[in-house]
């Protein structure tokens, strides 16, 4: 899959969707209140974007430098744990370097990402933010829960534009560090557009009926949760050893058809349909995908079969982080 173009176009709906949310903000009776997303509970548009940001402007440094372990990050604001649909992704939070890989536009920023170098102790300078924070969403401000801010929306875009260039100039089979056993670039490409596309859905959410994720992207989303997301939660959270449970996802808009069994620490993937399961899910790529990322409840898919505790028992075995 060609993962690039996807990526640009999320990135880019994305971006128009913030906009008219703050836009709206604008426009309400209250406008020192943000508009919050429905489908990450407690966070508000401008929360949104922050995190979103962040997270690509980490990645950026991960790939630029092509390191090959973490850094210490610090963490914007990270989604509550709640009972309601919500999922943030990855175990670095925000992804928070502590310099940036872009000189040129350091240059522009270098006196406000100075300033933030002391919120929460916290290094911000590879964020390039501007000299005036005011009402930004950063570790430790009073913010939470505030519109979206002059410039964030902009600070945004040249980040995931700059992201997207970057993707598109490198070898993505280049060794770099991840949390999966895929240690190349590809592996951050991949999950980069997962997540944008995800987040794009939150941001539409927010002001409106969201569209459905692309139906191929969706598929691979769902087939990446049960290769990347399900291990790395569960190894994250400490979650409680598998017990056999066998459970069947099958796509209603395409082929993709699933089957994922738990047994002790192992997540085991095969094809759906040769074996019996516990329980079946039935939808569209884009609905099992957003029921995998706790987005949507179970009553919004196709059809269940089968044991509904076994399912319900899912996000107990690879809990949201």
């Amino acid at each position: 899959m060609d993962y690039i173009p996807l990526f640009r176009r999320e990135v880019l709906a994305f971006e128009s969707a913030v906009r008219r949310a703050a836009a709206e903000e604008q426009s309400r009776a209250e406008p020192d209140r943000g508009l919050m997303v429905p489908s990450c509970p407690e966070w508000s548009v401008a929360e949104l974007v922050m995190h979103l940001g962040g997270v690509q402007r980490g990645v950026s440094r991960i790939v630029g430098d092509r390191l090959s372990e973490l850094p210490e990050m610090p963490k914007t604001p990270k989604m509550p744990k709640t009972p309601e649909p919500m999922e943030p992704m990855g175990p670095m939070g925000p992804m928070e370097p502590e310099e940036s890989t872009e000189p040129e536009e350091s240059k522009k920023t270098a006196e406000g990402a100075e300033g933030a170098e002391g919120v929460e102790g916290a290094d911000l300078r590879f964020l390039e933010l501007p000299v005036d924070l005011t009402g930004w969403p950063l570790p430790g401000s009073d913010a939470v829960g505030g519109p979206v801010p002059p410039g964030l929306i902009d600070w945004f875009a040249r980040g995931a534009s700059a992201l997207a260039a970057l993707f598109e100039s490198v070898d993505t089979t280049e060794a770099v560090w991840t949390y999966g056993q895929d240690r190349t670039i590809g592996f951050w490409v991949r999950v980069q557009s997962i997540e944008a596309a995800i987040h794009r859905w939150d941001a539409e959410g927010a002001i409106g009926a969201a569209r459905p994720i692309d139906a191929e992207l969706a598929a691979d989303a769902v087939r990446q949760t049960f290769e990347v997301m399900a291990p790395a939660r569960r190894e994250w959270t400490r979650a409680p050893q598998g017990a056999g449970e066998r459970y069947r996802f099958r796509q209603t808009d395409g082929v993709g058809d699933w089957a994922v069994e738990f047994d002790g620490g192992d997540v085991r993937l095969g094809p759906g349909g040769l074996e019996p399961c516990d329980v079946e899910v039935a939808g569209t790529a884009s609905d099992l995908m957003l029921f995998l990322w706790h987005r949507i409840p179970a009553d919004r898919l196709a059809g269940v079969k089968g044991d509904r505790e076994t399912l319900d028992r899912w996000f107990t075995l690879v809990p949201p982080v």
